[in-house]
C-alpha cells in the first residue's frame, strides 16, 4: 500500500512539475507569486532558518518586487525527512536544506565532512567543503539531479551528560550515547562507548529517561531540545561535524523567468553559505552562554586528548575510505589526504 501511495504521489508531483513548465512564461505578479516550497533538518528556532533561510526569502520576496516569495515547512511536514533530496529532485517540494548524513550513504563523498575532530567550527568545516566541491568534479557529481547552489556545515558535536563530567578521553568509556545521526554512531564507538541512536526530538526525554548517559549534539540544539534542562556538564570535544547541502529542483530552476533565476543566483553565493555556517556557530556561542547562567559545568579537551582521539578514531577514516572505494570512488584517499 506504502509503494501504491508513493507511486501516486510521484505521479502527481510529475504532473504538476509539467503544468508548472509550460505556464512558466506567465508573467508571476505580486498578487500570483511564484511560490518556492522549502524544507529543511531544522526547526524555525534554529539559528540557520531563523537568522539565515528566512532573511534570505525575506530578501528574494524584496529583490522580485514581492513577484517571488519563499514558503518554510518544517522537518517531517511536506516530505520526510529522510527523503528530502528525492522530493526536490522529483518535484515535491521547490527547496532542500538538509544534512548528508540523513540518509547514510547516499552522499559517500560528502561524508568526508563528517570525519571526527578535525574542524573547529562550523566555519572552517564550511570552507573546507566549499573547496571540495570546487576541486572534485565527484563531489559534486553527487548532486547532479539536482540545482545544487552551495554546501555548508553544521555546529561540531558535543557532549552533555548527565551525572558524570567529561574532562578527557577516558572518561567517555563505558558510557551510553546518544547519536542524533547516523555518522556519530561511529565515532561514539571507536571512543569506547555505546550509541544509542535518538531523534533530535526525543533527545530530552531519553536523558531524562536514563536511556542515555549523555547526549551528542552541538551547543547550537541544546537551548532549543532543552538538552541543558536534563544534564549537568558540558564538554567540548569537537567530536564531528555534518556537511549540508543547499539544492533545487532542476526542472523548477530552468524554467523560471530569467529575472527570478538570477535573483537566486545572485542571493545564494558563497558568501551566504558562509552566513549560513557564521550564525550557526553565533548560535552555537549563544546556547554556551545560556546553559552557563542555568548552571551547567562546561569543559574542554586538551590540544592532547583531541589528538588521542583523532588516533582512536582513525578506523572511522579507515572504514569511509574502504566505503568509497567499495564504490569504486577511488578519490576517497585524496580527499583525506
Amino acid at each position: 500500500m506504502n509503494h501504491y501511495l508513493h507511486n501516486i504521489m510521484f505521479a502527481l508531483s510529475t504532473f504538476c512539475l509539467s503544468i508548472f513548465t509550460s505556464a512558466h512564461a506567465a508573467e508571476f505578479t505580486p498578487e500570483n507569486p511564484l511560490i518556492l516550497k522549502m524544507t529543511s533538518f531544522a526547526m524555525p528556532t534554529h539559528p540557520v532558518v531563523k537568522d539565515g533561510f528566512l532573511p534570505w526569502g525575506e530578501e528574494i520576496k524584496e529583490k522580485s518586487g514581492g513577484r517571488m516569495i519563499l514558503e518554510f515547512y518544517n522537518p517531517n511536514t511536506i516530505c520526510p525527512d529522510a527523503d528530502t533530496y528525492d522530493c526536490v529532485k522529483s518535484g515535491v517540494i521547490d527547496i532542500g536544506g538538509q544534512v548528508t548524513q540523513r540518509v547514510k550513504g547516499a552522499f559517500p563523498l560528502s561524508n568526508v565532512m563528517d570525519m571526527p575532530m578535525l574542524y573547529p567550527s562550523a566555519e572552517v568545516s564550511q570552507k573546507v567543503f566549499t573547496q571540495l566541491l570546487k576541486e572534485f568534479p565527484e563531489l559534486r557529481a553527487e548532486y547532479k539531479d539536482t540545482k545544487l547552489f552551495g554546501v555548508w556545515s553544521g555546529a561540531q558535536f558535543q557532549l552533555h551528560t548527565t551525572n558524570k563530567p567529561i574532562h578527557n578521553i577516558d572518561d567517555i568509556k563505558g558510557l551510553k550515547i546518544g547519536a542524533i545521526t547516523a555518522s556519530a554512531a561511529p565515532t561514539i564507538t571507536a571512543l569506547g562507548a555505546s550509541p544509542v541512536s535518538v531523534p533530535l526530538s526525543d533527545t530530552y526525554l531519553a536523558l531524562m529517561r536514563g536511556q542515555v548517559d549523555a547526549m551528542a549534539a552541538p551547543y547550537a540544539f541544546v537551548v532549543s531540545t532543552k538538552i541543558y534542562e536534563a544534564t549537568k556538564f558540558s564538554t567540548t570535544t569537537s567530536l564531528l561535524g555534518n556537511g549540508m547541502y543547499f539544492c533545487m529542483n532542476r526542472d523548477i530552476y530552468e524554467s523560471m523567468p530569467e529575472d527570478l533565476r538570477t535573483i537566486l543566483d545572485e542571493t545564494l553565493n558563497n558568501e551566504r553559505f558562509v552566513s549560513f555556517a557564521k550564525v550557526t556557530d553565533q548560535g552555537a556561542l549563544h546556547d554556551i552562554e545560556t546553559i552557563k547562567q542555568a548552571g551547567q559545568q562546561i569543559f574542554e579537551f586538551s590540544a592532547e586528548d583531541l589528538e588521542r582521539g583523532r588516533k582512536l578514531t582513525q578506523p572511522v577514516v579507515d572504514e569511509w575510505i574502504a566505503d568509497c572505494e567499495t564504490r569504486n570512488l577511488y578519490n576517497g584517499k585524496r580527499f583525506s589526504a
